[in-house]
């Protein structure tokens, strides 16, 4: 294979890696935006609960493009209707709200409250979880606060593929002309500015484009 060859082929090969570094990038800082931008403070949640002489659980949603909140709560019998939606249809099976903590279980704490935000778009790609929300000892992981408002950190890995994927292709639609022009002129063995063939010159004698590395290579082979 000639040189002129591998050298248009390794360009292409970092290329795509840069597209798709591009693109996990922009899918990150997509869903730092909503989580900026977009506020369910003052929405109106859908809320479900469910009573038993054991427990009640509640569950409240709230959503918007690009941002999904949801805040599970545990507290021991009191006075309570259950709705008819269950609260178990309305938790994401990555909050893992289903399930009860340890220290709830093991009736360690006086009540359970977490809560999980996701943003992105057009999935959501990176969430965050709040414990103890209802109280002033709670924690943040997932995240970090900017501003007032909480960026996310841990992946939902289908939304986060599926995002990733989206803006490297947008990214390579944008770049497609460019990268195909310099991977042709390399191939073969043009000078990457103007497209003249190269002689022994280290300089592109059409353009003046200093050839260093092409010119390393020797002419390619026909």
């Amino acid at each position: 294979m000639p040189k002129a060859h591998r050298q248009a082929r390794r360009f292409f090969l970092r290329a795509i890696l840069t597209l798709a570094v591009i693109g996990i990038a922009a899918n990150i800082f997509v869903a730092w935006c909503f989580a900026v931008f977009v506020d369910l403070d003052g929405a109106n949640p859908i809320v479900a609960m469910r009573y038993s002489e054991q427990e009640t659980w509640r569950v409240l949603t709230w959503s918007a493009t690009g941002a999904e909140r949801v805040c599970s709560q545990r507290f021991y019998s009191g006075q309570a209707e259950s709705t008819k939606v269950q609260p178990a249809a309305l938790v994401p099976s990555w909050t893992r709200f289903d399930r009860p903590t340890p220290e709830w279980e093991a009736r360690s704490i006086p009540f359970e409250s977490r809560l999980a935000d996701a943003r992105g778009w057009p999935l959501a790609s990176l969430w965050s979880i709040t414990d103890r929300a209802l109280s002033p000892h709670r924690s943040l992981s997932g995240g970090f606060v900017v501003l007032d408002s909480i960026l996310p950190l841990r992946p939902l890995w289908r939304g986060f593929l599926v995002d990733s994927t989206f803006f490297t292709i947008v990214a390579a639609v944008f770049c497609a002309p460019l990268i195909i022009r310099r991977f042709r002129r390399l191939w073969r063995h043009c000078c990457v500015k103007c497209g003249y063939p190269i002689g022994q010159s280290r300089h592109c004698t059409e353009c003046g484009h200093l050839l260093d590395r092409q010119t390393s290579l020797g002419p390619a082979a026909t």
